[in-house]
């Protein structure tokens, strides 16, 4: 018996510094696994922090207006969406069903063709009317779960910006409305068109997102005036974003 107690003592001594090794590699081991749990559960928290306070918008109606010069609604104390309706304008009533704000508000105007897309982007204002001092480069603000807010904007282009596949007429102002542009893509020798809607905000980590209104795609033998597309337009699906 003691024999065999020797020979273990014997055997542990000779491979003690092994041990030892083994023993710190499993320890070390243990503490990166650990540290990393710790950082996956922080990571965790963080997105689950994040996700709570962030802004989930829905859009509750919106109109799509033309006809009229944007000039002449600037110079209205309020806008009768019955008595005017300004071309190249959207109103839109929006909800916030999340736990944080949404900020930066701004409408996106997207034309689409197979040779050329145009991208116009607008600030949204508060209320019925029109505030030419509130448009700013940051945009309005929905604050947590604030429902039905209204929304408006206007949509103009310098024609410098139009692309040169698209054609405008020579005497043509020096900004266009929607309207104006979807006939300088018909002179284009274009008859159909992709248009997409979206609300653009700024959610809690700071980034920009977005909700589409509508994508449509346009036959501008049958629609070439703005405020016509919400109902002629053929709605592009999926649209669930």
């Amino acid at each position: 018996m003691e024999t065999a107690i020797n020979l273990i003592l014997d055997w542990l001594r000779n491979w003690s510094s092994v041990i030892s090794g083994l023993g710190s590699l499993v320890l070390t081991v243990g503490l990166v696994y650990l540290y990393k749990l710790q950082h996956d559960i922080q990571i965790k928290q963080t997105e689950l922090t994040e996700n709570q306070q962030r802004p989930i918008l829905r859009i509750e109606d919106y109109q799509l207006f033309s006809g009229a010069d944007v000039e002449q609604v600037l110079n209205q104390e309020d806008l009768n969406p019955n008595s005017y309706q300004p071309r190249g304008f959207l109103l839109a009533i929006v909800s916030n069903f999340g736990k944080g704000p949404a900020d930066g508000l701004r409408a996106e105007l997207v034309f689409d063709t197979e040779d050329a897309l145009l991208h116009i982007t607008s600030v949204f204002d508060h209320g019925g009317h029109i505030d030419p001092i509130a448009f700013s480069e940051d945009g309005g603000v929905i604050g947590a779960e604030e429902r039905d807010v209204f929304l408006n904007c206007q949509f103009m282009v310098p024609k410098e910006k139009i692309p040169d596949e698209w054609v405008v007429e020579e005497d043509a102002r020096e900004f266009l409305t929607p309207t104006e542009i979807m006939w300088s893509i018909q002179n284009g020798g274009n008859e159909r068109v992709e248009v997409v809607m979206r609300v653009l905000y700024n959610n809690a980590t700071g980034a920009t997102d977005y909700k589409t209104i509508f994508r449509s795609d346009v036959d501008l033998t049958k629609c070439d005036d703005f405020g016509l597309i919400q109902d002629r337009g053929e709605p592009i699906y999926p649209n669930i974003d």
